[in-house]
């Protein structure tokens, strides 16, 4: 487990046009944890349950972002088309002209985790965020990655 610091800069990626709006819409949608609360923010690449998202003890604010929810909206919106190009462009329209706003919602919703992932410079996940400051790779286990992050705060000299 590796506790890493500091926010780098993402190398491009193939989703950029995609990636500013969800960017946009991840760093208006995640308000700072209320004083004495660790933020936790939670990056794999499934979905994970609600429940157990938490210390019990009201201490932790965490929020999951599975980023495989894009793939799965690709697939979706893929599903069922022909293998003839000009037909499934022509299916893919009908699909789009309905209403946008739904569609928008499901994007931004499904990029939004890779917008944050980005701006935070994260190299692989899962990958635990606390705070905004510190990263813990390889797990997603809160426990295991609250006492790596504790353990980096002392030895920073933080409370």
């Amino acid at each position: 487990m590796k506790v890493a610091t500091g926010k780098r800069r993402a190398k491009p990626c193939w989703h950029r046009l995609i990636l500013v709006s969800g960017l946009a819409v991840a760093n208006l949608a995640w308000p700072q944890a209320p004083a004495g609360k660790v933020q936790v923010e939670v990056f794999t690449g499934q979905p994970l349950p609600a429940e157990g998202l938490g210390d019990g003890q009201g201490q932790l604010t965490v929020v999951a972002y599975d980023l495989s929810a894009a793939d799965r909206l690709a697939d979706g919106l893929s599903e069922g088309l022909p293998a003839d190009a000009e037909a499934a462009a022509s299916i893919a329209r009908q699909r789009f002209s309905g209403d946008q706003s739904v569609l928008a919602g499901q994007v931004a919703a499904a990029f939004q985790g890779h917008g944050l992932a980005l701006s935070y410079g994260l190299t692989s996940y899962p990958a635990l965020v606390f705070n905004q400051e510190a990263v813990v790779y390889g797990t997603t286990d809160l426990a295991l990655g609250l006492a790596q992050y504790r353990r980096w705060q002392q030895q920073q000299g933080q409370p």
